[in-house]
């Protein structure tokens, strides 16, 4: 009974198999058996033990060892070009499942991917600027008797100030009100929104010129500068509009200089720009106006300021040279404005990235719904094919191998799946720019292609991984003698 009961180390029994050759693994397994229990019979089963673990060690030789050898890489081969074969049989035995389960996965990845699209452009907007971690925004808090009130406008002279009198300040920039007016050139007239601008814009924002020189150019209040695009309405290509003149009402201002049309993911909303002297020329009463919050302003710090310290410091700046009790002064990260705009009470209390958050939640639902709808068909697909999987198994097949199937057909259908939503993409792309105004664009970036892989694999995963552990682990004997019907039965 002591030989029927006792087995051998269990961890080398594994061993033996994992590094021997197929071929040579059953009878020198058979062989090292036989004298196992003929030593428990007689030594007993410690010394059985000690000397099956020494002679699986002893195999672990040349001769013996597998190896990762061609043979074995051709048997992966047959398994991947046979998984392949069936998953095709499949799809063709069951033409409206098949379409069923790619339109719903296309559909759900196209969605996925237009929000990621979405997503991402969001987190972009305003992140361009070369001196993006130096770059702030100058805001009020109002301390009122209902609370704290935050705006982004400031004194008109606060740029300038900040400029000569605090030295964490590398530049800084006042930005005006934003004009929409006709502009003049000959007989002809054309609408446009520009702003009138302090003369450090070009060193606080990233706004690379395409012709003319930006040095000096800012405070004369007879020039302006113009985007490319409006250059070409107006002149018909930039270098043609350097030193031409421009009229706006009874005002001529001469083009000192052509910059680039501002990227899709900016905030700012201007095609020309005037400067801050035109402005305080007509309206001198805004020089020394501490009382009043018109402009908005632009600083860029030196590296290692410490921000947090700096707005301590700052916080009666305005007050101490004659603005409002009420307002206490602080730099803002100016690339953080666009989506935590919403401030509560001084403190950030959100904007729109939390329809951001909210969008990515949904992406992340809609990919989940398609997965459990191709699970539940696919189950029902499967459960027709359990007499193969009894037959497979009753061949020799392992339920490694048909969990391999399984999810290959998953990858497969998921692949055709994403080819299918990027086509949907491309083709539903400038609809949805029009809907949501922005200019999205599919492009192969590294990020893209690590989230596409991310989806194809974990939605191919996801989708598959349950009907190929459940439906490969039923026994052949079950399956093949009781039919499909009580295999479900017993199966739930």
């Amino acid at each position: 009974m002591e030989t029927q009961q006792q087995l051998p180390p269990r961890f080398f029994q594994r061993w033996l198999k994992a590094y021997c050759k197929p071929d040579f693994h059953i009878d020198i397994e058979g062989d090292l058996l036989e004298l196992y229990y003929q030593r428990v019979e007689e030594r007993g089963a410690r010394f059985a033990n000690r000397r099956f673990r020494r002679d699986v060690l002893l195999l672990f030789r040349p001769g013996i060892i597998r190896s990762p050898s061609f043979r074995q890489q051709l048997n992966v081969l047959d398994l991947l070009q046979h998984a392949l074969l069936m998953a095709f049989r499949g799809f063709r035995r069951q033409k409206s499942t098949f379409l069923i389960n790619l339109i719903g996965l296309s559909l759900g990845i196209a969605a996925a991917f237009m929000i990621y699209l979405w997503v991402q452009d969001e987190y972009n907007v305003d992140q361009y600027h070369a001196q993006d971690g130096q770059l702030y925004l100058m805001k009020e808090h109002q301390v009122m008797a209902d609370g704290i009130r935050t705006q982004s406008g400031t004194p008109p002279p606060l740029a300038r100030t900040m400029a000569d009198e605090l030295p964490e300040v590398k530049a800084s920039v006042d930005i005006g009100w934003p004009l929409e007016v006709t502009l003049t050139v000959g007989e002809e007239n054309f609408k446009s929104t520009g702003r009138y601008v302090g003369a450090q814009i070009f060193d606080v924002f990233t706004i690379p010129l395409v012709a003319g020189s930006a040095d000096g150019v800012m405070t004369d209040p007879t020039t302006i500068m113009l985007s490319a695009s409006l250059a070409r309405t107006l002149f018909e290509s930039p270098e043609a509009a350097i030193g031409k003149t421009v009229a706006q009402g009874e005002r001529s201002y001469n083009v000192a200089g052509v910059f680039e049309d501002l990227p899709a993911q900016s905030t700012l909303d201007f095609e020309f720009l005037l400067t801050m002297e035109e402005a305080l020329a007509t309206n001198a009463w805004l020089t020394d106006l501490w009382g009043s919050n018109f402009f908005g302003t632009a600083v860029v710090f030196h590296e290692g300021t410490n921000i947090e310290a700096f707005n301590e410091k700052i916080e009666m700046f305005v007050v101490e040279h004659g603005g409002e009790e009420q307002v206490r002064l602080f730099a803002s990260k100016y690339s953080e404005e666009y989506l935590y705009s919403k401030w509560e009470n001084g403190q950030r209390a959100g904007g729109r990235i939390e329809y951001v958050r909210l969008f990515t939640i949904v992406s992340f639902f809609i990919i989940l719904i398609a997965c459990i709808n191709f699970i539940n068909l696919s189950t029902a697909r499967i459960a027709r094919r359990l007499k193969e999987v009894g037959v497979k198994k009753a061949v020799g097949a392992s339920r490694g191998a048909l969990i391999f199937q399984f999810l290959g057909e998953s990858l497969l259908m998921v692949f055709l799946a994403t080819v299918i939503a990027i086509v949907l993409v491309t083709l539903l792309l400038p609809e949805f720019n029009v809907i949501t105004g922005k200019q999205l664009s599919l492009t192969v970036t590294t990020d893209f292609v690590t989230m596409a892989l991310t989806v194809l694999l974990g939605t191919g995963i996801i989708s598959g991984l349950y009907p190929a552990l459940h439906y490969s682990g039923f026994q052949p004997y079950n399956v093949l003698k009781s039919g499909t019907g009580s295999s479900l039965r017993q199966a739930w």
